[in-house]
């Protein structure tokens, strides 16, 4: 019988961008995991990024035997739309897994509409405030711009303690047409108005202290890739409930009580309802580590196609855009 000898191999093992919004125009680093298969370690091993047919990028670095090694590559800035992206080695001398193929599909910024009575600025504003994602617009309960929230993305009502009959009407369009909406309420929120709003039945809450939150379920698609350490138990924020609904085990967060704090009800959109106003006198989350990851989870959900940007033989699904 003919010996054959162990062929040394490097693949790419890993592709992801540094920041999951890909927003048009702005900076974009691609994070590169290359593996060695092989029993001796690879000297010298180019690798090259090519972007619609034009090299972007190249380096060279060595890969020990079984081991990985990452790089990064910075991206060009004026992508728009739909693009093609391959990563190129020139490994020998298996070279038929030498090129590794990303569709880099880049998204405009995401339209957020808020719609608020407080003069101040809100912590919506703050956490929205990156203009190369988000475009953030806020209306006066009292002085709303209709079209723009038909267009929008996402709407936030946030802080009301009523809905006018006018706005409550074009909201529930806008959520039946497939729109966003995330329901914050006011101190003294109106049970009858945010029930027709969002379709489930509440109840307000007598005066009690504010309680922690539970632990997040890090098995919820909101918190994927949010924790490096998901071992450690971390000091959660807490908050007082203006409103109740039923127990909701699904729920994104939960009170130590297992009361939902923060829900998503599909109908078929999707409508995030918060039990509390977003103030100090009623909460810290605002002010917690958390709620960034959270929100931008939640501005990400209100675009209905988001690819991934590579699939493999093992997935027995995958998404396809068909607009």
């Amino acid at each position: 019988p003919l010996s054959y000898p162990q062929a040394g191999n490097v693949l790419v093992d890993t592709a992801y961008l540094d920041n999951p919004f890909t927003g048009a125009g702005e900076k974009k680093v691609l994070h590169v995991r290359l593996r060695n298969t092989g029993s001796a370690g690879v000297n010298e091993l180019g690798v090259k990024v090519i972007v619609n047919n034009i090299q972007t990028a190249a380096t060279t670095l060595a890969v020990d035997a079984q081991s990985t090694a990452d790089v990064t590559f910075d991206m060009v800035t004026k992508l728009s739309k739909f693009n093609t992206v391959k990563i190129v080695m020139n490994d020998n001398p298996v070279s038929f897994d030498n090129t590794f193929f990303i569709a880099l599909n880049v998204d405009e910024r995401i339209n957020i509409v808020e719609i608020k009575t407080n003069a101040q600025p809100t912590p919506i504003q703050q956490v929205y405030a990156n203009r190369q994602v988000f475009n953030c617009t806020t209306y006066d309960a009292g002085n709303v711009n209709y079209s723009a929230v038909a267009k929008a993305d996402m709407v936030v009502i946030n802080g009301l303690n009523d809905i006018a009959p006018q706005l409550r009407t074009a909201l529930r369009s806008y959520a039946d047409a497939g729109g966003t909406l995330v329901v914050i309420p006011g101190t003294d929120a109106n049970l009858q108005a945010y029930t027709a709003l969002v379709n489930v039945p509440l109840e307000s809450v007598a005066t009690q202290p504010q309680l922690a939150l539970e632990q997040p379920d890090l098995q919820n698609p909101v918190f994927q890739n949010v924790f490096e350490d998901k071992t450690s138990r971390i000091a959660m924020p807490s908050a007082t409930p203006v409103l109740r609904w039923r127990s909701d085990q699904s729920a994104i967060l939960k009170f130590s009580d297992d009361q939902p704090y923060l829900s998503v009800f599909t109908q078929p959109a999707k409508i995030y309802l918060f039990a509390s106003p977003l103030d100090a006198a009623h909460t810290n989350f605002y002010a917690h580590a958390l709620f960034v990851p959270v929100m931008y989870r939640l501005a990400a959900s209100a675009r209905v196609a988001h690819d991934a940007l590579y699939y493999n033989l093992q997935q027995n699904f995958i998404t396809v855009r068909a607009d």
